[in-house]
């Protein structure tokens, strides 16, 4: 699908709309890995071919995956580079806000693209659902039934407001004993825990104008609201300080600064630790757009 590009930076897996994972390694070539970090795999056990990869040595184009089985450079002379990052699983009404995510964004591309009429809308097989529940729990769908889709939403069932019904779902189990999707019938342990999903979504994206930026604003607002240190750790950071910057737009690092002016200000022991690779991924010598990235970190 055209405009679909990077949809593998989500890193999103989604079982039948009732579990969910977010988060962690693209789910491409080279980015596999474990707990060990291994640095190298001589005989090819684990990491086959251009799975085998490190873009400091020789970096994978798209026209390299033609022959995926064979090695991309000497495994032998040269480390993999391991991969280090965290991974989210998800129950219940968070994975189903997971999925409705990426329908949105299939059946707007879907909508958007030409020639890809073989390709079918989705529609979310938990609505079903959740209009079972709220019949079981004596609830009134037929308003809900009534009202249009929320502007910018894909088309789902034409004869029902999936808003609605969970809306009313949720609201009929505000205060009834919860239960995890996949272990129906067991109480929610001491673990579970009220979950706000954030994203990144556009009009290229999704068709959602304006521009909803809801991490980034979590960010900031976090920033503040922190009491007694703030830890980043990224492969990037770019940021900026100085306001009325044309270049970079977002202001983590100006909140950043504020936090620690305020610190200062009020005697209070504050501290903030940014963890970076020292390289994000490429090679320095010869990736332009590294240097570029390094120049505004």
């Amino acid at each position: 699908l055209k405009d679909a590009l990077w949809s593998h930076h989500e890193k999103i897996v989604v079982v039948d709309q009732k579990e969910a994972f977010v988060g962690g390694l693209d789910l491409c070539v080279g980015r596999w890995d474990d707990h060990n970090h291994r640095l190298f795999d001589d005989d090819s056990k684990i990491w086959k071919g251009k799975d085998y990869y490190n873009p400091s040595v020789k970096p994978l184009l798209a026209q390299d995956l033609v022959s995926y089985q064979k090695d991309n450079f000497d495994r032998v002379a040269s480390p993999r580079l391991p991969w280090h990052d965290v991974h989210s699983q998800l129950y219940g009404l968070p994975a189903l806000d997971v999925a409705w995510h990426f329908i949105q964004r299939w059946n707007y591309h879907r909508t958007t693209n030409k020639g890809v009429d073989s390709l079918s809308y989705l529609m979310p097989k938990a609505e079903q659902e959740i209009t079972y529940t709220l019949i079981m729990n004596n609830l009134d769908t037929s308003q809900s039934s009534s009202r249009s889709q929320p502007q910018g939403e894909p088309p789902t069932n034409p004869n029902s407001s999936r808003g609605e019904e969970v809306r009313a779902y949720r609201e009929s189990i505000k205060n009834k004993p919860e239960t995890v999707a996949g272990h129906q019938g067991q109480p929610v342990s001491e673990e579970a825990c009220q979950v706000q999903l954030l994203r990144s979504i556009g009009e290229w994206s999704g068709g959602v104008l304006p521009t909803e930026r809801s991490i980034y604003e979590a960010y900031l607002s976090e920033i503040e609201k922190a009491r007694n240190y703030i830890y980043i750790e990224n492969q990037f950071f770019i940021s900026s300080s100085v306001d009325g910057s044309d270049a970079i737009t977002n202001k983590l690092a100006r909140a950043l600064l504020n936090r620690l002016r305020r610190a200062i200000s009020e005697k209070e022991v504050f501290r903030v630790i940014i963890l970076l690779p020292q390289l994000p991924e490429g090679n320095f010598l010869t990736d332009h757009s590294l240097r570029y990235i390094m120049h505004f970190q």
